[in-house]
Parts: structure tokens; sequence; C-alpha cells
């Protein structure tokens, strides 16, 4: 197996194991994701318990509403690519 192929099973075994991570852990687990805009790094969400916490780099931007609302990721991604302008992703960091 090549390096490139076998670092491509790397990072697609360790975004698998995030999911699971996110999907079975218990509530007040910390989770991180990374924030892009338009495909650049704009910032980071952090979940501590029941409370999560949107740092977003050189920019601000009421966001605390969309957080106390926002009914999974994929909801919360489309509500800050509304208030953002730009294609907003959230991406999990292995803990």
């Amino acid at each position: 197996m090549s390096v490139s192929v076998a670092e491509s099973h790397a990072t697609g075994l360790r975004s698998a194991l995030a999911t699971l991570r996110r999907t079975f852990a218990p509530a007040d687990h910390l989770a991180l994701w990374t924030l892009t805009l338009d495909g650049a790094v704009a910032g980071a969400l952090l979940r501590e318990g029941g409370s999560y916490r949107l740092d977003l780099v050189g920019r601000e931007a009421e966001t605390r509403d969309l957080l106390a609302n926002a009914d999974g990721i994929a909801v919360l991604e489309n509500q800050l690519s509304a208030r953002l302008g730009g294609t907003v992703r959230l991406q999990a960091v292995a803990a």
C-alpha cells in the first residue's frame, strides 16, 4: 500500500472514530469543531457540557441566539452561513 493511500485510510478512520465519539459520548463530554468559511479556517466551536462557545477569527458576529436554537450541526452550518455571508462547514476535531 502506498503512503498516500495509507494516509487517506488513516484520515478516514480518524473521521469515523470522531463521529462515533460524538454520537455515543455523554452530553457533558467536551467536543471541538473547526469552522471554515468559504474553505478558510475562520474559528472554532466548543461544547462543554450543555453549553456551546463559538470563537471567530478576526470577526465579530452575534451568534449566541443561533447556538441556543440550533437542532444539530447541519442546521447550525446553514444558519451560520446565512449570518456570516458564506459557506460555513463545521469539522469535528478528534479527541
